[in-house]
């Protein structure tokens, strides 16, 4: 049973507690007043959806309070107590996303996660969402949802929500499975006949004698390769011993060749410089040679010194004689201004810098005057502009205010005619209403209670219509003078506002004019000028001479400083000329007389180092002979060694080739003898698929015909159950003597439901819209009662629609009194106020204020 719920910021629930009991609980209100916004929460609270948000129709966002002000979040709290505990259900909603808790007695079972949380719950209850909003929670206007389906459609809900959908799934998955062993019996009944397992038994036996043949082969070819390896690396062995002493051999005779042309070379260059080393060999020993050589190199160095000395000496002399040369020349050339005396430059400096300073004072001041000449000009002419603007304003002043003066009273006027609207659209409502009021099922007048006849209320109608075309004549002529006062007012604003930007204008004119007044004369000023000019032209005049004069003395003085350099140059060089010292001595036929005896020296010293060569020489070549001559070698002994070798390995590649061919053979008959014996394998493999396939065909084929006769039978017993419930209820709802029965029928195709009236069954779609809701709620008690006995929950939304008031009546008594001794808590959503009286349990009225954005308010009535 459901004992409590809470919302918090849920749709149009600010703060919603409301507790309920066992029998008939009403919630009733007129609509948008956020009763069916209650059941929601229940089915929210206990799955995490309900149908308008399953259906994509509202966000999840939108299920949060948005008027009249946009809330962050939204919480619903839902208590249930089921086979002896108590349970409380959370779930919260803030930025896109929902947490849930579930709890048992004050100790949590699941939580944050909100499909776990689900999940616990329909473990618990033993009812998913998809059967509670079937069996359980009837939506707005849906109550007749079973009957107004297709013939199609209706098979496949109501399977699905007597379970039997299932039965249908596993029939058809079984008919999926038949096709499929059945292609895979064809197929393996193809391969069967295609394969030939006699031709491949004989192929066997055929390979297999081949393969002993090759493999006795081998074996041969192995021993033969192996007495020939051995022979073939002792030839190997004397072959190599016979090529390193060929090598050796041939060494030593490049060697000999080698020394005797070196020998044969050194003896030719001694030949060569015998004669001119022959003196100096004779006289001097091969020691005192290298003395002699030492000193006369000496000798030759220092001669060389005193000859670069000399060198150096002498171009440096030359030099300075022509530099020297240069400077008596330039002396002469400013020798004519040695009699000029020097100018006074400091004091002409100084009177151009004081007239300078006079010029620059009388030009600023000439610049001053021009300005403020330029600005009294400037000033006069925006005077002139000043007064005209001023007079101007004046001008449109006038005429704003006499614009103005057209509009007084305009904002009374404006808002009389508005309260006057508002009177009219006020009475427009009452009027609406009383004209729906009328064109309900209602029979009392709702101002005296007396009772009304069609034909009276046909006749207020008429009245009220007529009424609601002079107020609709009325409302159209107030709002267009409505619409004319207020662009009267808009024009009357934007004048006043022009007349305050007009004031402001002729304040700020006021402001300016006095600076532009007291501004000096134009002409004194001009005439200031003019005298300023001439002034300032002499004084130019006077600085050009001083600046003429000054540049002529300094071009003076500058001649003068430059023939005082010239005589110091003058007199520098001659000293540099004078401590430049004596000439160096040197002796050239010295030099030439030691470089020649160098050369002789030189000469036998190279004799002497290639008779030293020679005899090394001819002593390398002698050990050489020495050594060939205890090398025995015979190169017919190589060459024998040789051609055995190769015979030897000719043999070897030969029976490795024919060993190599023998091995491919046999490798390429083993591979077909193992393809035979795969194929023999599959061929037998096969033949047990084929018998296995058999026995599942036969299997799968017993057991689709079980589950047809299962899914038929379980249609029938719950078809029965269902017919049984109704059998019960439908005396109770229904409240004439027509239709004295209702059952549910099951077929192949369809789902029918009809009704008994007297010995025959009519269908339900030939039954009138009143005796169609009594069917469907007949049905909907039933599907609660047959599928969720263990929750003993229904919830109907609007069941009154299409009854007559005899019907409402008896389901207001199978409400209050029938109902709850078969259901165990029933949750009605009604805008009827004649269903106040079924209520066994709790009655709310729920209120909403939807023009202003009320949020909805719920009040507990007492029964």
């Amino acid at each position: 049973m459901i004992s409590s719920l809470r919302l918090t910021r849920f749709k149009s629930h600010e703060l919603t507690q409301l507790s309920f009991s066992k029998g008939t609980n009403l919630l009733i209100g007129p609509m948008g007043a956020g009763k069916s916004s209650v059941m929601d929460a229940i089915c929210f609270a206990l799955y995490g959806t309900f149908p308008a948000l399953k259906s994509h129709k509202i966000t999840l966002d939108e299920v949060i309070t948005a008027r009249p002000v946009k809330q962050n979040d939204a919480k619903v709290q839902l208590n249930f107590a089921y086979n002896g505990g108590n349970y409380l259900v959370e779930r919260s909603i803030k930025d896109g996303a929902v947490e849930a808790y579930f709890h048992r007695d004050s100790k949590l079972l699941e939580g944050p996660n909100t499909t776990k949380v689900t999940g616990e719950v329909e473990r618990l209850l033993g009812v998913d969402y998809d059967l509670f909003t079937r069996a359980i929670y009837s939506e707005q206007n849906k109550l007749d949802y079973f009957i107004t389906m297709g013939k199609g459609e209706r098979k496949k809900i109501l399977d699905e929500l007597l379970g039997i959908d299932r039965f249908e799934q596993a029939r058809s998955s079984a008919g999926t499975l038949v096709s499929r062993l059945r292609d895979a019996k064809k197929e393996a009944a193809a391969f069967l006949d295609a394969s030939d397992e006699k031709n491949v038994l004989e192929q066997s036996a055929c390979l297999s004698k081949d393969v002993a043949q090759l493999t006795s082969q081998i074996a041969s070819f192995d021993k033969s390769f192996s007495q020939l390896s051995a022979q073939s690396t002792q030839l190997l062995e004397k072959k190599s011993l016979l090529e390193k002493k060929s090598a050796a051999h041939s060494n030593l005779e490049k060697k000999l060749a080698s020394a005797t042309s070196v020998l044969e070379s050194l003896k030719s260059q001694a030949s060569q410089i015998q004669l001119q080393a022959a003196q100096v060999a004779q006289t001097v020993s091969k020691q005192g040679l290298a003395e002699q050589k030492k000193s006369v190199e000496q000798k030759i160095t220092q001669l060389r010194y005193a000859q670069t000395a000399l060198a150096e000496y002498l171009a440096k002399k030359t030099l300075l004689e022509r530099e020297l040369e240069a400077l008596n020349k330039a002396i002469g050339q400013y020798s004519h201004l040695a009699g000029k005396a020097k100018p006074d430059l400091a004091s002409k400096k100084t009177a151009l810098r004081e007239e300078e300073k006079q010029f620059t004072q009388k030009e600023s001041l000439a610049k001053s005057l021009e300005e403020k000449i330029r600005q009294a000009k400037l000033s006069s002419a925006k005077l002139i502009l000043l007064q005209k603007d001023e007079e101007g304003i004046l001008q449109k002043l006038e005429l704003t205010a006499a614009q103005l003066s057209k509009f007084d009273g305009v904002g009374q006027k404006k808002d009389a005619v508005k309260d006057l609207l508002s009177s009219l659209k006020e009475r427009e409502k009452q009027i609406n209403d009383s004209i729906t009021h009328l064109s309900s099922d209602t029979t009392l007048c709702p101002v005296c209670s007396t009772a009304l006849t069609d034909e009276h209320k046909a006749r207020i109608g008429g009245e009220k219509k007529d009424a609601l075309g002079k107020i609709a004549g009325e409302k159209q002529l107030l709002e267009s003078q409505l619409s004319q006062l207020a662009a009267q007012l808009e024009q009357k604003t934007f004048l006043d506002a022009a007349k305050t930007a007009l004031e402001q204008k002729l304040a700020v004119i006021a402001e300016k004019k006095p600076l532009f007044a007291a501004v000096e004369p134009v002409h004194v000023l001009e005439k200031q000028f003019s005298d300023e000019k001439i002034i300032l032209s002499t004084a130019e005049k006077h600085k050009a001479e001083l600046l003429a004069s000054l540049e002529s003395d300094e071009r003076l003085s500058s001649e003068l400083v430059k023939l005082q350099s010239i005589e110091e140059q003058k007199q520098k060089l001659a000293g540099q000329l004078h401590y430049l010292g004596e000439k160096p001595s040197f002796d050239q036929k010295t030099l030439d007389e030691l470089s020649e005896k160098q050369i002789q020296l030189s000469k036998a010293s190279e004799f002497f180092a290639i008779q030293e060569k020679i005899e090394e020489v001819t002593l390398g070549r002698n050990s050489v002979e020495r050594e060939l001559a205890s090398l025995s070698f015979n190169k017919t002994d190589l060459e024998n060694a040789t051609a055995q070798y190769h015979s030897a390995e000719k043999q070897l590649v030969a029976v490795s080739g024919e060993k190599k061919s023998a091995s491919a053979l046999l490798a390429d008959k083993s591979t077909s003898l193992e393809k035979l014996a795969v194929k023999q394998k599959t061929i037998e493999e096969k033949k047990r698929q084929f018998s296995a396939l058999e026995k599942k065909i036969e299997s799968v084929l017993v057991f689709q015909n079980c589950l047809l006769e299962t899914q038929a039978q379980l249609r029938t017993d719950l078809c029965t159950a269902v017919n049984q419930a109704m059998s019960t209820i439908w005396p109770t709802i229904y409240p004439y003597g027509d239709f004295t029965s209702l059952k549910l029928t099951p077929s192949a195709t369809d789902y029918s439901l009809e009704l008994l009236a007297g010995k025959e069954w009519t269908p339900i779609e030939q039954a009138s819209g009143g005796e169609k809701t009594c069917a469907s709620l007949a049905l909907r008690i039933a599907f609660a009662m047959v599928l969720t006995p263990s929750l003993s929950w229904i919830v109907l939304d609007e069941p009154t629609h299409n009854l007559d008031a005899q019907a409402v009546n008896r389901l207001i008594r199978m409400l209050h009194l029938d109902l709850p001794s078969i259901i165990g808590q029933i949750f009605i959503i009604t805008h009827d106020e004649q269903l106040k009286e079924g209520a066994s349990g709790k009655l709310y009225k729920v209120e909403r204020d939807k023009d202003s954005f009320e949020k909805s308010v719920v009040e507990e009535l007492a029964l």
